[in-house]
């Protein structure tokens, strides 16, 4: 800012200059916040504690930002907050990348989401005063988001794409097709370039396929980057490809939610073989798949070990039976073996047993 100060007027300095000096200043104010972030202790109090100083209007920027420290251990347990770690999810664009990747690994855990959901709601209730716009939505963006879920994974793969893409084309149908829904969840203006009358946008490029496509692709915080342009001069297309789909940061987000929702993601991938079910999902739930590998690392007492492999000898009998009797067999024991103990049986059994009790456990559900 001393390059203003330096100057009695604003005219001064040309517009151009301008813009650059305000972009470094911004960028110095939150390195310095971040720093700030990095340092503080957030271990050092409890999460009650960091949320009455976040509400108190009394408290220090450097008490705000040890809150938040702690805030974000108990968010992403097991995560080391590294500087720019922190930059990314928290402090660039006040968290939003943090919140995109939240929305997409729920994505794959819809009914956790509700959970969720209920547990803030139940919260707000309790409260004197509660601001419509404070009340979560996540689920019903899930709710929106799942049916076009296997095109946005075909497009976070880096593979280059242009706007006759079927994934593109397909994504653009369902937005037209809920577009009210887009702008009131996700601020999303979506628009049919066809129909636009002369004067009225048409032929631009905001709302063409690919401009849609690259927005909601946005949603779950992944960036489109235009490659190169193909083709004749006067009928050219650009190629564009997800530059951002292998973050590390976004990796490190997922791990540390399958870690805070350890339970859930347990129980819903305990018996799913990872080169079976997950080959066609991107690096989300393949990282939850090493929480239980943690579980199996864990040291087990030989009593443990023994009632293991006895949990082991039963499920190999079990899936020998007809699927009735081994539905109701499963259905008996559903109530006395944990997710855990029961994936950790599941590894002393042979590929095809796995698969078959694979099998039964989705019946089960169905029946």
């Amino acid at each position: 800012m001393q390059e203003l100060a330096d100057n009695k007027t604003n005219d001064a300095i040309p517009s151009k200059e301008l813009g650059v000096i305000f972009k470094k200043t911004k960028q110095t104010i939150l390195e310095e916040d971040n720093k700030i972030l990095f340092d503080a202790d957030g271990k050092a109090i409890k999460v009650p504690q960091a949320q009455a100083i976040l509400h108190s209007s009394s408290s220090r920027f450097e008490q705000k930002q040890q809150a938040v420290k702690c805030l974000l251990h108990d968010q992403l347990p097991g995560a080391e907050l590294t500087e720019d770690f922190l930059m990314k999810v928290h402090t660039e664009h006040n968290g939003l990348y943090l919140k995109q990747c939240e929305l997409s690994w729920l994505l794959q855990y819809p009914d956790l989401a509700k959970n969720l959901e209920r547990a803030i709601y139940a919260h707000q209730i309790q409260q004197p005063h509660v601001l419509y716009s404070q009340t979560p939505k996540s689920a019903q963006k899930i709710q929106l988001l799942l049916p076009i879920l296997t095109h946005i994974n075909n497009l976070a793969t880096g593979r280059e794409y242009m706007a006759g893409d079927e994934a593109v084309i397909a994504i653009q149908q369902y937005a037209l097709k809920y577009s009210k829904k887009f702008f009131n969840l996700f601020s999303l203006n979506i628009k049919d370039e066809s129909v636009l009358g002369k004067g009225n946008g048409a032929g631009s490029t905001q709302n063409s396929p690919i401009a849609t496509a690259n927005k909601i692709v946005k949603v779950f915080g992944y960036e489109a980057e235009s490659l190169r342009r193909v083709g004749k001069a006067g009928a050219q297309e650009r190629v564009y490809a997800i530059g951002n789909f292998d973050c590390p940061h976004r990796q490190k987000v997922y791990k540390a939610f399958a870690r805070k929702h350890r339970a859930y993601v347990s129980s819903e991938l305990m018996l799913e073989d990872i080169a079976l079910v997950f080959n066609s999902i991107p690096n989300i739930k393949s990282e939850a798949m090493e929480i239980l590998e943690l579980v199996e690392l864990e040291p087990r007492s030989q009593r443990e070990l023994d009632n293991i492999q006895a949990v082991a000898d039963v499920l190999a009998e079990i899936v020998t039976l007809s699927v009735a009797e081994a539905i109701e067999a499963l259905d008996h024991f559903r109530s006395v073996w944990t997710a855990e103990f029961l994936h950790l049986a599941s590894k002393n059994l042979t590929f095809a047993q796995r698969i078959i009790l694979k099998k039964l456990v989705v019946e089960m559900n169905v029946t």
